[in-house]
Order: C-alpha cells, then sequence, then structure tokens
C-alpha cells in the first residue's frame, strides 16, 4: 500500500475530527462507572485503556528511510487494538477483511456457488432496548437460515449454502431511535431463478426515494419467514398467508455488484451518527462482545474480525543500492509536509485501497 500525502491528510483529520473526543468520552464512562453511576457491572479501568489507546493511536511510526531512493518503507505503527470506534483503525480493519475474503469468494465461485445480497431490516428503537434488539435478531436471524439450508424440511423457494452476516446501525437524531439491520452476503450453489427474483410486485410506499419499492416473490417469503420468527409465531401456511405488507419487516434480495459488496462491508455505524455522547454509550455498550461480522453455513470457520496483516513481503522498488536507516515519526503531518516529496509504503498490509474500488 501507497500512504499518499493524500491519504495521511484524510487520517490526520480523521484523528482531530473523532478520536480526541471519543477518548473524553471513554473517560466520561470510566469516571461514571467508578462513581457507581452506570447501572451495569463494568470495570472503568477497561475504559481508561481504551480512551488512552484511541487518543494515542497512529502517534508513533517507525519507517526504513531510503534517502537516495526518496523511500519510506513502514515497519510498524501503533493503533489501538482495533476499537471499532476509532475511524483508521475501523478502516483498517475492514480493508484488511476484504482483502482475504476476496480469495474465499473468488475460490467458492469457481465451485459453483453464486454470491447474492440480503438486507434484513427491524423497526426502529430506543437506545435502551437496542442491546437487547441486536442480541434477539442475531439469534432470529440463525434460525432463519437454518430454514433455508439445504437439508432444512421446512418449506423455502431457494437454499442458502452460507454466507456471511453484518450488522449495521443507523440512528435518527430526530426521533432519537436507532435502527439496527443486517446486510448478508449469502451463497447459493448456482443462480436463483430469475421468476423469484424479478423486483414486479408494489410494496411500500418509500418517503426517501418518493416511491413504492419494488419486491420479487423471494423478498416477500423471507420478509414474512423474518418477521413470524422474529415474532415466535408459528410459521405455519396460515400465518404465512394471513401477513400483509404492512405487517411484515423489510426485506431486499439481489444479486451481488461492487456496490453491492461494499455495502455490506464498509461500515457498521458511520461516524456522523455518533451524535453525542449519550449515542455514542449506548452503541458501546451494545455491541460490546458481540461479532460484528459472522460466518454461517459453509462459512462458519471463516474468521471475520480482528484479521491479522497478511500476504507475502513485496520487492521493494529501489532504483539505487541503498542501506536505510530507521525513522520515528510521533506527528502524521511530518509525513506530508517534512517528507511530502518522499514515496511512502507499507510492503505487508493489504491497506485502504481496497475500499475505493
Amino acid at each position: 500500500m501507497e500512504y499518499t500525502n493524500e491519504v495521511l491528510q484524510d487520517i490526520k483529520m480523521q484523528k482531530l475530527m473523532y478520536n480526541h473526543q471519543y477518548a473524553g468520552w471513554y473517560i466520561s464512562i470510566a469516571k461514571r462507572a467508578k462513581a457507581g453511576e452506570i447501572k451495569r457491572e463494568i470495570d472503568y479501568k477497561i475504559y481508561e485503556k481504551k480512551a488512552h489507546r484511541i487518543e494515542n493511536c497512529l502517534n508513533v511510526w517507525v519507517w526504513d528511510k531510503y534517502e537516495r531512493n526518496k523511500i519510506l518503507d513502514l515497519k510498524t505503527v501503533n493503533r489501538c487494538m482495533n476499537n471499532r470506534f476509532c475511524p483508521n483503525c475501523r478502516l483498517m480493519d475492514i480493508s484488511k477483511f476484504i482483502h482475504k475474503f476476496r480469495r474465499v469468494l473468488d475460490s467458492h465461485m469457481l465451485q459453483g456457488y453464486v454470491p447474492y445480497m440480503l438486507t434484513l431490516t427491524f423497526p426502529n428503537v430506543p437506545g435502551e432496548d437496542l442491546e437487547r434488539t441486536i442480541k434477539d435478531m442475531t439469534k432470529k436471524f440463525n434460525t432463519l437460515m437454518r430454514r433455508y439450508r439445504p437439508d432444512s424440511k421446512q418449506h423455502h423457494s431457494i437454499s442458502f449454502a452460507g454466507g456471511i452476516r453484518v450488522l449495521e446501525i443507523t440512528y435518527n437524531t430526530t426521533t432519537k431511535m436507532y435502527h439496527p439491520h443486517f446486510h448478508a452476503l449469502i451463497l447459493t450453489l448456482g443462480n436463483v431463478p430469475d421468476k423469484l427474483m424479478e423486483k414486479s410486485i408494489q410494496g411500500r410506499y418509500s418517503k426517501k426515494r418518493k416511491s413504492y419499492n419494488q419486491k420479487s416473490l423471494l423478498d416477500i417469503e423471507i420478509s414474512k419467514y423474518w418477521t413470524l420468527i422474529y415474532q415466535d409465531i408459528n410459521s405455519s401456511k396460515k400465518n404465512f398467508n394471513a401477513l400483509s405488507d404492512e405487517d411484515i419487516y423489510e426485506c431486499d434480495f439481489r444479486g451481488l455488484d461492487q456496490k453491492g459488496f461494499y455495502e455490506i462491508f464498509k461500515y457498521t455505524f458511520k461516524d456522523i451518527d455518533v451524535a453525542n455522547k449519550r449515542v455514542f454509550q449506548t452503541i458501546e455498550f451494545a455491541l460490546t462482545g458481540r461479532r460484528i461480522r459472522q460466518g454461517f453455513g459453509i462459512l462458519y470457520n471463516l474468521k471475520c474480525e480482528d484479521i491479522d496483516d497478511e500476504g507475502n513481503l513485496q520487492e521493494l522498488p529501489l532504483l539505487y543500492p541503498e542501506e536505510p536507516t530507521t525513522l520515528y515519526i510521533k506527528e502524521i503531518e511530518d509525513l506530508y509536509t517534512t517528507y511530502k516529496n518522499y514515496t511512502k509504503i507499507s510492503r505487508f498490509n493489504p491497506g485502504t485501497e481496497s475500499l475505493t474500488a
């Protein structure tokens, strides 16, 4: 990966905009926990450590400096242990996963599996219900996927061989409500019949798009089963047929294109949605100890989080023979000011360029 001056400026901007603020909010949680003002049992020292790490993330860079060649080769940089709120670490975590998963996906496609994108929604909830709702959604998602397993005896139009489920949370500053929902990459053995995928049925009116949603037979089928399963209602034919379009939770099943691929994996929440300290704490507690990405079926054992750096060491493009000296950098702006004319690379890391494709 090449750390262009533009990339480094963006990293610095993200730190200035978010890391310091998040560190302060972690300290606030630690102080309130230490004073016994938070109902749940938590170790305030953990949040003090999180504050320190996110505040000091990317504050020490160690490079091999090739003066004649005007190259800086990154050896190591301190990070905050993949904190989900750190915008730079979050981007790196996602990009490393995408880098790894592309090879896995290509391998399965060569075996005849076809990728699709599934989105499952749920009604908006207040902050006090978010943690419980996410827990319930995860459990019910697993139940839904069991219904669509190839060996399931329950009714289903198609079979899901496996896939990856990803949680996303948005926040509405007007209603003060949270919208947790799932994006999933689904693998089927062979193509889904076109007659099930054709979006020719009028659904609900979308105020956002100012038009009616168009549904397929498969959208409606999955939506109904998702609704019945979540509400603990028997998935009988009678109950299935009794559900109207207004009763069901929204679902969208479609072919996977490049845009959809990045939509699935790009983020769990947007920093802009973390509107204040209360929202920050709500999301932090709701996600603590929970997997954001989870494989199932034939991808069950796939490691989806905390991906180690992978790949072979790339050849260093030196025009002139040269032994490097060690350069320590504590201020990111030095890299795009003092060392503006140097090519700055990391030969190990898959980097963030995969998110801009």
